[in-house]
């Protein structure tokens, strides 16, 4: 199940420009790459603007979890395949056209248990990435426990925007 998965909580600092692919030791907390999207919630719940005009004119930082160059392709110098950039980008491409939003000044690919090397578990690498970025575009499971953690699955995305 691919799932695009923000966390609920505010953010804390405007989005910058990353080098991918991400390393283990970035696995780090105190480091946020995350936007604050709560006035943004209060015009929607205002009425001031629409749901499908939440987002338009920011700049989301992404997390991309990547299995394989299927998923995301990035090279060498840490930027993503101008051909094929992989299932994920092309999906995020799209929800950002639909959206009216640019996310790819600021994102990080990597960071998979058993592919990267690194010796964290699914959960502590989706909690990371959610502390750093304002969404994890992955195959990400739905569990009681991250529900509890704050972390949301939405459904039906593509019909809002």
């Amino acid at each position: 199940m691919m799932a695009l998965v923000p966390r609920s909580a505010p953010g804390f600092a405007a989005a910058t420009s990353l080098i991918a692919p991400l390393k283990t030791e970035q696995l780090t907390p105190g480091i946020s790459h995350r936007n604050n999207f709560c006035y943004r919630q209060a015009l929607v719940d205002s009425g001031n603007i629409t749901l499908p005009s939440a987002l338009k004119g920011m700049k989301i930082s992404a997390h991309l979890m990547r299995w394989t160059d299927l998923h995301v392709r990035v090279g060498i110098d840490g930027k993503l395949d101008s051909d094929n950039p992989g299932i994920f980008v092309n999906i995020m491409d799209d929800i950002a056209t639909r959206g009216k939003f640019q996310w790819r000044d600021s994102f990080g690919a990597g960071l998979t248990p058993g592919v990267d090397g690194s010796n964290a578990t699914f959960s502590e690498i989706l909690t990371w990435a959610l502390d750093t970025y304002d969404v994890s575009i992955g195959e990400w499971r739905n569990s009681v426990q991250r529900k509890g953690n704050g972390i949301s699955f939405p459904l039906g995305i593509g019909t809002l925007i």
